[in-house]
């Protein structure tokens, strides 16, 4: 879970969203410019300008959805994929692109995430807490292992 997209018990989406589309394309401009591969997720679709080995990863590795060729106009979220060393030496020039439009984070050294601003895992869990009245600082137990988890993970009770 990201925290982009939340559904309640009856899998009816309450929260969603979205990048701005000139953020994707700011994005997909600065991907071909670096040799980066790029992925957009929409809910549970995946898209990307070319499939790549890396762009297929996500499938065969993580169990995601493979994506398909082209990407989409609408995106949660955007992955851009690299080795680590090159995605760090990339993100100051994306940060600065970006400005306030979209923010970055790091959920695995070899992917660079694109999320809206103010968009974080924390954000989409305390929208469905609020749904079912339920107290973050009381009876939430969270786990998380990267830098995309952190302000999830110092908000829960446990």
């Amino acid at each position: 879970a990201n925290g982009l997209t939340v559904y309640d018990d009856d899998g009816v989406l309450f929260h969603e969203r979205l990048l701005e589309t000139d953020v994707l394309d700011a994005c997909a401009a600065f991907a071909e410019a670096h040799g980066l591969d790029l992925v957009a997720y929409h809910r549970d679709d995946l898209t990307t300008p070319r499939v790549t080995p890396r762009t297929d990863e996500l499938a065969d590795r993580y169990a995601e959805p493979r994506p398909a060729e082209g990407l989409g106009s609408r995106a949660n979220k955007l992955l851009l994929l690299a080795d680590p060393e090159i995605l760090r030496e990339r993100r100051p020039a994306l940060d600065a692109l970006l400005g306030a439009t979209a923010r970055t984070t790091v959920a695995l050294p070899n992917m660079l995430e694109v999320l809206p601003p103010g968009a974080s895992k924390r954000e989409g869990v305390r929208a469905y807490l609020d749904r079912y009245d339920i107290d973050e600082a009381t009876e939430l137990l969270a786990v998380g292992d990267g830098e995309n988890d952190a302000e999830m993970l110092r908000a829960a009770a446990v």
